[in-house]
């Protein structure tokens, strides 16, 4: 609610004070001017271009005036309580970091300082935080004796240097030493010392020095004796020496006026001072200050800001100085002891306290600490009132323009305002508004201001810059996402300044650097809006470049993606990164799982191909598979390779690729788990695992006999026995039916039972299994272990298989087949469906059958029927009717319609049936199925042809002489305008043997029969038999030729041209045919060869019969003009055969 109620104030706002805008729809800060500093003294600051003054930055320095109108009041009642009730002595001043509390003492001090009797109270303002690491208690005195003594009107001299002298004592920097010295022999000295004492006697026995006169042995040695011993003191000094045993000044001092000297020194200090100590010389300034007739006013202030452990000790020197006095441990009477004003951060407390109670992470716990301290220390507690909103605008309004000039826009400082607002609410830490945030804020923006002047920026960047500071630093991309209420209103390009800001580069360049991680956004979150609009900014193509360098976890598959749903793919920079991406994909795809769009993807990377490259390409991506983990492509239970394959099998067959294989690792379980995945027969074909069946089947049984993988096994199975060699071992797949027919849980057993009504018709052992299952009754058991709640398609193919077995069951639901029919219609459909499969049958005889040995589920199987009969009226009238008349004959008296037998004829049985019975019995039902297609290329014309190449010499002849069965088979193809269709060797040989009896026999049938037979044998057969005809026509009588012309037409009078001399013909034979009755019907088709008889006629015959030909075509003088020009055609033309 209250961000609702935030996003209308701010609308109202925008609607009431509409932001002045630029160019780019804002206001920009680009000349901030020199104003007042936090003390009001103007300074008068510029850089070194005068025309652009310096921000004047705001100090971080105790206001004198009461800004937010709030502070004040606190101030003057802090006044009154310390002139007016001397009792509250410990006052406690509360608000958050920079929230005025150091104000609010300023501004008492000002009061204490204007107060008539101000001389006679102390204000001693002790900062903590200034004097953080020393010793606190000796930093408190130390501070406090400072103060008095550069006060007007101090405490006495000697006063002030007994308790610095103290201060020293106290703090140990005054120590006593006792020394003691004594002689004591050098190192040297007792070593030489001996030497010394020999000296005499060695002096003594040298003599004056030179060598006794004497070969005495013994005053020889006794003179060497005295030099070594008188040199001893020296030899043994220079040998002391040279070996480093002792040092020149140890030898020195053998010989010195004064002995050497060791001194021992004790420094005695005094034990660490206690707090009663420091307590005792507090109170001894404190009655210092009250016996000149003044009073201390203690502020300690920043106590919150110290570390945990000096906060501590310094909450210790506190309870030392005044609480224990409060407890009547001192001569001093409390309305002589300080008041102390400790300004202090409500939650400072329990941070500092629970900290050392383990107690620094539940925010609860440091709450009830803080309030408990609070309420223990304090006998009186304050609160800073936090600004109130439109004050704080206000003010912050006022800072900005301190910092940035008396010019700046009423736009920028609305804002501003209205950005911080909605801004600092979003901010997890809940800090409160506060004068110093608001002052720090200022002097940020000023500072962007400055480094910006060449380019401003707008309030609105600037502001959420600073508000988000610290999010922008960890993600810039992520801090920009935030949809921030209003912003767009004063700068819609705020994203883009922003990253100028946080990169430190102009906006052209920022856009750039802003790019790459909202391309690689786009692309991984599938945004191909987002991608598009990338795609139109100008240099876009180097960044995406960029981008693909350095994938990382972005996937080539969701690159192609991103190109090709935004519209992109034929967009230059697209076809120069097509290639880059078709190199890439093959092992990027191998390296990892197969996600959603891979197969999508590969189809665009083939498809940016040039069609007459894709097949080689297509098959690089084949190959590949075999290489990668099994557990990548099982990832997503397949479904994933699934598309994948799916989308190179339908490129494949698009770029003509003939038996296109994808190989895949020679890994069952993968396979199996593809056959699971609704692929194609044709996709799966594609699939190249290279492993015998029979490891397909194993691994199919297995997951068949496990409750939670019976389905997926079922399902696998019913797609495999789709594509599965001819030789597969089956036996393992009917094991494992078997064993969970015969005892498995309700999952198994409905899996089974429909996996058995998917394959049984095109699997030959469970197919012959299936009988055994029924008798030994594994079938109805199954459908006994059936859950109740399958729904209608999981029903549907255990229940057709019941039927077709045929097993009586029952509903799994409970009540009879009449009720489950009425309530479940969609069932009726899918068991309709699933039948037909398994019987391979859409008519109702097999149905018939069923419904006669399944008298308790005859509601269904009329329902079925019903269905049938609706889809299909015609064919299953004709089941019905099939059904009930014993022979096609008697069913062809019953129902004659050509609507009727074509449905019959499309049984699937019909025509071998029919061509099973002899031709008497059936030659009607040919006919009448030909008068039902009336088409030549019917079903009923083929079965015609074929009864007809299986009839014998007698059957033909028969054909030629009467109007038998044969001829009624002729004339049924006759009449749809088809030809026989038939080998010519037995007709020919039987029209053959006919030619004498047409040429005798009076009558036009068998002619007519003779000739129309003639038409369906070959060309040069039919010649060959008509010059036979041909040789007989001279003997013929007018009418008989006449008739066999006209039958025969030109064909035959070609053949009677060839048969005899043309004059004969011309002479005998014409006139007779022209005074016929019958010449009009013959002549037109035969004028030709009567032009050809008349021009090879002597000159007096061609008058004849030029003569004859005029007075018989006196009613067709065109015929004759027709022959006559024919006939004095200069070059004469033999008719064409």
């Amino acid at each position: 609610m209250e961000c609702v109620l935030r996003a209308f104030w701010l609308t109202l706002s925008l609607t009431l004070h509409p932001p002045e805008t630029a160019a780019h729809g804002s206001s920009r800060c680009a000349r901030p001017r020199s104003v007042e500093s936090g003390g009001g003294e103007r300074v008068p600051e510029t850089s070194a271009d005068d025309s652009l003054p310096t921000p004047n930055f705001i100090i971080d320095a105790p206001a004198t005036a009461d800004a937010l109108n709030s502070h004040g009041r606190v101030a003057a009642a802090l006044h009154e309580i310390i002139t007016r009730a001397d009792k509250v002595k410990m006052i406690g001043l509360l608000g958050g970091w920079g929230s005025g509390k150091s104000t609010i003492v300023q501004m008492l001090e000002d009061r204490l300082r204007t107060d008539p009797g101000g001389d006679a109270l102390l204000c001693f303002n002790y900062d903590t935080w200034l004097r953080q690491s020393e010793l606190p208690r000796r930093a408190f005195l130390e501070g406090l004796v400072t103060f008095l003594k550069e006060l007007p009107s101090p405490p006495p001299a000697a006063a002030i240097e007994a308790w610095k002298k103290r201060l020293n004592e106290l703090s140990g920097e005054s120590e006593t030493v006792l020394t003691s010295t004594h002689v004591e022999l050098s190192k040297a000295g007792k070593f030489i010392l001996p030497a010394v004492v020999l000296l005499p006697l060695g002096l003594k026995l040298i003599g004056h020095g030179l060598p006794p006169p004497t070969t005495d042995t013994l005053t020889i040695a006794l003179f060497a004796l005295g030099w070594l011993l008188a040199l001893g003191p020296f030899l043994i000094a220079g040998l002391l020496f040279v070996t480093r045993q002792v040092a020149l000044k140890d030898l020195v001092s053998v010989v010195a006026a004064k002995p050497a000297e060791v001194k021992h020194e004790v420094t005695a200090r005094r034990p660490e001072p206690s707090a009663l100590e420091f307590q005792e010389m507090f109170h001894d300034i404190i009655k210092v200050v009250m016996g000149s007739g003044r009073r201390l006013v203690l502020v300690i202030d920043n106590l919150d800001r110290l570390p945990p452990d000096e906060a501590l000790t310094l909450w210790a020197t506190l309870r030392s100085f005044f609480l224990d006095v409060r407890a009547g441990h001192s001569d001093l009477a409390r309305k002589d002891l300080p008041t102390v004003i400790v300004p202090l951060d409500p939650t400072a407390p329990g941070r500092i306290h629970g900290r050392d109670n383990n107690q620094g992470g539940d925010a609860e716990a440091r709450a009830e600490l803080s309030q408990a301290f609070i309420e223990k220390t304090f006998d009186l507690v304050f609160h800073v009132p936090p600004p109130v909103m439109s004050r704080w605008q206000d003010y912050l309004g006022v800072r900005l323009r301190t910092v940035l000039g008396p010019d700046l826009k009423d736009s920028d400082t609305f804002a501003a305002a209205a950005i911080y607002e909605v801004l600092h609410r979003k901010n997890e830490t809940h800090v409160a508004v506060s004068p110093r945030s608001l002052n720090a804020f200022a002097n940020a923006v000023g500072a962007l201001a400055m480094q910006w002047r060449d380019e401003p920026k707008s309030m609105a960047a600037m502001t959420f810059f600073e508000c988000r500071r610290a999010a922008i630093a960890t993600s810039i991309y992520v801090a920009v996402k935030a949809e921030v209420a209003g912003i767009e209103a004063f700068d819609p390009d705020w994203r883009l300044a922003v990253a100028s800001l946080h990169f430190g580069v102009p906006l052209d360049q920022a856009r750039e650097l802003y790019m790459h991680e909202p391309i690689r956004t786009a692309i991984q979150s599938g945004d191909e809006k987002r991608f598009a609009q990338l795609a139109s900014v100008p240099g876009f193509d180097r960044y995406f470049d960029q981008v693909l360098e350095a994938l990382g976890p972005i996937r080539v598959t969701a690159v192609a993606n991103a190109i090709q749903r935004a519209g992109c793919s034929k967009k230059p920079w697209a076809l120069a990164v097509w290639p880059r991406l078709r190199a890439m994909a093959p092992m990027n795809l191998a390296e990892r799982p197969l996600q959603a769009g891979d197969g999508d993807a590969l189809s665009a990377l083939v498809r940016s191909l040039p069609m007459s490259e894709r097949a080689a390409y297509l098959l690089t991506l084949g190959r590949i598979w075999a290489h990668v983990l099994v557990d990548n492509l099982l990832d997503s239970g397949g479904f994933h390779a699934a598309q994948v394959f799916r989308s190179l099998a339908s490129e494949a067959k698009t770029a003509g690729v003939e038996q296109y294989e994808i190989d895949l690792p020679q890994d069952p379980r993968l396979y199996v788990a593809l056959l699971g995945q609704d692929l194609t027969v044709d996709e799966l074909r594609t699939l190249n695992i290279g492993q015998h069946s029979g490891a397909i089947v194993a691994q199919m049984s297995a997951l068949l006999r496990s409750t939670p993988t019976a389905e997926r096994g079922a399902k696998a199975a019913t797609s495999f026995a789709k594509i599965a060699p001819a030789d597969t071992d089956w036996s393992e797949l009917v094991n494992a039916l078997t064993a969970v027919l015969s005892h498995s849980d309700p999952p198994v057993s409905a899996a089974a039972l429909a996996l058995i009504a998917q394959i049984g018709p095109s699997v030959p052992p469970v197919r012959a299994q299936l009988n055994a299952w029924r008798t030994e009754n594994l079938l109805k058991g199954s459908w006994d272990r059936l859950p109740a709640d399958l729904t209608d398609s999981q029903l549907a193919g255990p229940l057709a298989l019941m039927m077709a077995a045929p097993v009586a069951v029952e509903p799994r639901d409970g009540g009879d087949w009449a009720s489950a029919v009425d309530q479940r219609p969609e069932l009726v459909r899918l068991v309709d469906v699933a039948l037909q499969h398994l019987t391979q049958e859409t008519g109702l005889v097999g149905l018939l059958s069923t419904m006669a040995g399944l008298p308790q589920m005859v509601p269904l199987t009329q329902a079925i029927a019903t269905a049938r009969v609706t889809a299909d009226p015609d064919r299953c009238a004709a089941d019905v009717e099939i059904h009930e008349a014993p022979t096609y004959l008697r069913l062809l008296e019953r129902n004659p319609s050509p609507a009727f037998w074509r449905s019959v004829a499309e049984r699937e049985n019909f025509w071998p049936e029919l061509s099973a019975i002899s031709l008497d019995q059936c030659v009607e039902v040919y006919a009448a199925t030909a008068q039902a297609f009336a088409r030549p290329d019917s079903p009923a014309v083929d079965a015609i042809r074929d009864r007809l190449r299986q009839a014998s010499e007698h059957d033909w002849r028969a054909a030629v002489f009467a109007n038998g069965p044969m001829q009624r088979l002729v004339a049924s193809l006759r009449d749809l305008g088809a030809d026989l269709g038939v080998p010519a060797g037995t007709l020919v040989l039987v029209l053959s043997q006919a030619i004498p009896a047409i040429i005798e026999t009076a009558g036009g049938e068998v002619r007519q029969r003779w000739f129309a037979l003639l038409a369906d044998i070959s060309e040069t057969a039919r010649r060959q038999l008509l010059t036979q005809v041909g040789g007989h026509l001279m003997s013929l009588k007018a009418a008989d030729l006449r008739e066999l012309l006209q039958l025969g037409g030109p064909e035959l009078a070609d053949a009677l041209s060839n048969a005899a001399e043309v004059q004969p013909v011309a002479t005998t034979l014409l006139p007779v045919l022209l005074n016929e009755p019958g010449a009009h019907e013959w002549l037109p088709g035969n004028v030709e060869h009567v032009a050809w008889w008349i021009r090879n006629a002597d000159a007096g015959a061609q008058e004849m019969l030029r003569n004859e030909i005029a007075k018989s075509l006196l009613d067709m003088p065109s015929l004759a003009n027709t022959i006559f020009e024919l006939v004095d055609q200069p070059v004469a033309t033999r008719p064409a055969s």
